[in-house]
């Protein structure tokens, strides 16, 4: 037995002394336990006994590490979390802006234009849709009723598309009038019972620029007001009303502003000095009847198709003054005296 125990613990020794000079070549290694934080001291402690001495400045580096060069691991860039900005040294691309939305009418547009395409559709939905495209209140006549058909090739410009809507309403005799913010769309021919800020403006460039229902006061200087209105009623839409007011020789019209301004065009083009361009000539007669020569004048320029009855335009009147024995003549055409003066020889 006491063999036995002297050898039990020869076993022990040997196996203490063997650990011992088998951890004599480490030193410990500081783990931190949780919540626990490493001193100065263990920090700056080098966890390997083999240390390998940095190059100088300007010194190839030596030993079995300079064969091999320390190669960096590419950083992976961090995930962008919902909601959070990476941070980069990098300038930043302005963001896009959105979209501009649709304009009202009488706004400069912005943004992309739209498509229409309308088959056989109700006109009370080509209202809805329009509407909320050009973002306005409307109100409907429940007289108003229609089919619409329309297809547009590309985008339209937003400031087209008022237009575009009132030009719908009118193939269906019907017109948009604005009250404050809302719309008034009703029979085309109520729409001059709605109260319509006239204007006397006689330059087109300033009406309305869009389709919007006018009420025009013309005041004429040197027509009468009866021709003018027979000139431009074929050039307005139906159920237009043209008013005559002959005392002062003004005329009213109610229409579209684009009708409006194509009938200034024309007024404009009537409206103006007989005298400006008239010329007028006084032919003694010396050796004939004044009022004979003058019907006979009249037959000679009749023959060549040039009016008689008028001097305007294309024209030219013979007029006998016995008194003197004088024929005046009166013609706007260019060089017309001279062909007088050769038949009166």
């Amino acid at each position: 037995m006491n063999k036995m125990r002297w050898l039990r613990l020869g076993l022990i020794i040997l196996c203490l002394m063997v650990a011992s000079v088998g951890c004599a070549g480490k030193k410990p290694q500081w783990k931190a336990e949780p919540g626990e934080r490493p001193s100065q001291k263990e920090i700056l402690q080098p966890q390997s006994e083999t240390v390998t001495p940095s190059p100088k400045p300007g010194e190839a580096a030596s030993g079995p590490l300079a064969e091999a060069p320390k190669t960096e691991k590419p950083t992976t860039p961090p995930v962008q979390k919902p909601g959070a900005q990476v941070p980069t040294s990098a300038p930043q691309a302005p963001s896009p802006s959105p979209p501009a939305s649709p304009v009202r009418p009488g706004e400069p547009p912005r943004g992309p234009g739209v498509v229409f395409n309308f088959d056989n559709a109700d006109l009370y939905e080509v209202i809805r849709v329009m509407a909320e495209i050009m973002k306005i209140s409307y109100i409907v006549d429940p007289r108003v009723k229609g089919v619409v058909n329309i297809h547009t090739v590309g985008q339209i410009p937003f400031e087209e598309v008022f237009p575009i809507f009132q030009s719908i309403l009118k193939l269906n005799g019907a017109t948009a009038v604005k009250k404050g913010n809302v719309y008034e769309i009703g029979p085309f021919g109520d729409a001059k019972k709605s109260y319509v800020p006239p204007s006397t403006s006689l330059e087109p460039e300033k009406l309305f620029p869009e389709e919007k229902y006018t009420t025009q006061i013309i005041s004429l200087k040197y027509i009468p007001v009866a021709e003018v209105s027979k000139i431009i009623k074929s050039f307005l839409s139906d159920g237009a009303d043209v008013i005559e007011h002959p005392p002062h020789n003004i005329l009213i019209i109610n229409d579209l502003a684009s009708n409006i301004r194509k009938s200034l065009d024309i007024i404009a083009l009537f409206d103006i000095d007989i005298f400006a361009e008239m010329k007028v000539r006084i032919y003694p007669i010396l050796n004939a009847d004044v009022t004979e020569v003058a019907k006979e004048m009249e037959r000679i320029f009749s023959s060549f198709e040039v009016s008689t009855k008028s001097g305007r335009g294309v024209g030219i009147t013979f007029t006998p003054i016995t008194r003197i024995n004088s024929l005046l003549a009166v013609s706007s055409i260019p060089n017309i005296f001279e062909r007088v003066e050769g038949w009166l020889k």
